[in-house]
């Protein structure tokens, strides 16, 4: 089958270099242009580009899909659009362009979690499952007919990072294996049950500021979830590695200076390592005695 893909991140790279192990013919790749990243802010081009580049693949990189665009997806050759983690509106005349369509590459389980940022809000829920889902793209936000799934369960200290590369070696294993079915006509894909649907709106920096009224499961989640970015902080003191107890005492007292634990409305926080505003990252307890902190007092 002759494929176009769509895809941005690291997420997507990895899907693109599945299907070439596959022995798809990549006939078009669009992705999103080269941006500032790292420290340096040095321009550099999206992780699929580089692939794409690498293996000496047609490539657009653009800051809109637009007619133009749409009209190249139609002269590719292309029979299916094959999209995940691209970034960008793609207009519905485009979604038809191809014989089978577009899919995309989803990491949840629709119809949960439709949106922006279905792994770090799972994590944020507490949730205990999740997994990839490979849908008929339509014109709504994730809300196409699912062609197949894989479910997977969520570790009790899993962070988004973490969860991310498992997810990502699954949808791996299940892309090639979908397209297979679909172009060979031995997949009907199933209606989402929209009255299901829970959606991931996208992170935002200022959800990293948390304090100690959430309970210990609560900001142990937000830890997890916010991983790499933007981590939690209390009041401007980042927490770089935490843990949670059963401890129990009023929210943002100190129950003990080592290991440096701090009580919540429902348990307690054990913070490891922090790291105050233009300082470099230390142990609980370090923090503690600099500070003069003694048990019974407040954190913050």
């Amino acid at each position: 089958m002759k494929i176009a893909f769509a895809g941005t991140p690291e997420f997507s790279s990895n899907l693109l270099k599945a299907l070439l192990k596959s022995h798809f013919e990549i006939v078009r790749v669009y992705t999103q242009p080269a941006r500032p990243k790292g420290r340096g802010l040095s321009i550099s081009p999206s992780e699929v580009e580089v692939v794409a580049r690498e293996n000496n693949l047609l490539t657009y990189a653009t800051e809109r899909w637009d007619s133009v665009v749409t009209e190249d997806l139609k002269n590719s050759g292309a029979e299916l659009l094959v999209t995940a983690a691209y970034g960008l509106i793609i207009p519905n005349d485009a979604l038809r362009a191809t014989k089978f369509g577009a899919i995309n590459v989803h990491a949840s389980l629709l119809p949960q979690w439709r949106g922006a940022a279905p792994i770090q809000r799972a994590i944020e829920a507490g949730d205990t499952s999740t997994g990839i889902t490979i849908f008929q793209l339509d014109e709504g936000v994730d809300t196409g007919p699912i062609f197949s799934s894989v479910s997977t369960e969520i570790k009790p200290n899993e962070t988004a990072v973490e969860l991310m590369q498992r997810l990502e070696k699954i949808a791996c294993e299940l892309l090639p294996e979908t397209i297979h079915n679909i172009y060979n006509g031995e997949l009907i894909s199933k209606s989402q049950n929209s009255g299901e649907a829970i959606y991931a709106k996208k992170i935002k920096k200022e959800e990293g500021n948390i304090d100690f009224n959430l309970s210990a499961s609560e900001i142990h989640n937000k830890f997890r979830a916010f991983q790499p970015w933007p981590g939690i902080s209390v009041g401007g003191i980042k927490l770089i590695s935490i843990s949670i107890s059963e401890q129990k005492s009023k929210a943002g007292e100190i129950i003990s200076l080592n290991p440096l634990t701090i009580g919540t409305s429902n348990g307690s926080v054990i913070i490891e390592e922090l790291q105050a505003p233009g300082r470099k990252k230390i142990k609980g307890i370090e923090y503690a005695n600099g500070k003069h902190l003694k048990k019974g007092d407040f954190f913050i």
